[in-house]
């Protein structure tokens, strides 16, 4: 008996260590977005207040 309930704590652990794995995986992800975002916010990314023409990585297109 004492065998089965050490048996099923250690299928509870395996089952908590999986959450906690996908949670910081998670927490990790959302780190990474919410760096991207405060870029963005500082002008270091592709989005400008106003668009007023045609852009390229490299600055501003030449219109033809």
């Amino acid at each position: 008996m004492l065998a089965r309930d050490v048996r099923l704590q250690g299928d509870k652990l395996e089952k908590l260590e999986a959450i906690v794995t996908k949670q910081a995986v998670q927490d990790q992800r959302m780190n990474e977005l919410d760096r991207r975002i405060e870029e963005l916010r500082h002008g270091r990314g592709f989005v400008t207040r106003d668009i007023d023409g045609l852009w390229g990585s490299m600055g501003r297109v030449k219109e033809s």
